[in-house]
């Protein structure tokens, strides 16, 4: 899913114009687990719609599914020019409660992140902070962001992977401490990004898993090649 478009310069103008005359920003949710209060997506609304609107602007949410999982994306599309800017984010997934409290909190996360507005990004969202506290006691992947930076580390060492010019070093890597932690949490969270072997009938699907690229890796050396 893209970002934004190829041109953005229009957008920017109409956002920038928009947020001089975007109203105060309330805090009307209260939530009592974290004892503290947040901004409601009707609070976002409230704040932003007039401005928003007189500078042909909208914002809209939709749900993606990749291989990175299934998440939520927001867009800020400018009507005029047709640019757009857009934010999205992965989602995990645990019963039907969880997940549409989590949904909820990400629509309040991405529009806020989108159209630069301050606030308390306070999880309103308790079911989905219990997905995440059953997941990993490791605070590296705790949080709204865990499973980006999980991800982040796991390409990071895909990256490795591909650097090592002899099984040794290869060996090496896998047996990392960094490594360890991070695939450890793979198998735990996102298990197809650790075992998925490709589907080449389904581009989305089409894919190696972290530990097939070791396996690719070690191939490849075995058969001397290095680059």
């Amino acid at each position: 899913m893209e970002t934004q478009s190829n041109e953005i310069t229009e957008v920017l103008k109409a956002k920038s114009e928009a947020e001089n005359n975007f109203n105060k920003l309330e805090k009307s949710g209260n939530n009592p687990h974290f004892k503290s209060k947040y901004a409601t997506l009707g609070d976002i609304y409230d704040a932003c719609r007039d401005a928003l609107k007189a500078e042909g602007l909208m914002t809209y949410h939709q749900t993606f599914e990749s291989d990175q999982g299934v998440g939520i994306a927001c867009t800020l599309f400018h009507a005029e020019s047709g640019q757009f800017i857009r934010t999205f984010l992965p989602l995990k997934t645990g019963t039907a409660q969880q997940t549409g409290s989590e949904i909820t909190y990400m629509r309040r996360y991405t529009i806020q992140c989108v159209l630069s507005l301050e606030g308390e990004f306070d999880d309103d969202g308790n079911e989905a902070q219990q997905i995440r506290e059953k997941k990993t006691s490791d605070p590296d992947w705790v949080g709204p962001l865990a499973k980006i930076k999980l991800l982040e580390a796991s390409r990071a060492i895909r990256r490795d992977i591909y650097d090592c010019e002899d099984l040794d070093s290869l060996v090496a890597l896998q047996n990392s401490k960094e490594t360890i932690k991070v695939t450890k949490q793979l198998k735990v969270d996102t298990p197809h990004h650790w075992d998925h072997e490709p589907d080449p009938t389904d581009d989305k699907l089409n894919y190696l898993g972290l530990s097939q690229h070791f396996k690719k890796r070690a191939e490849e050396l075995e058969n001397g090649i290095r680059t």
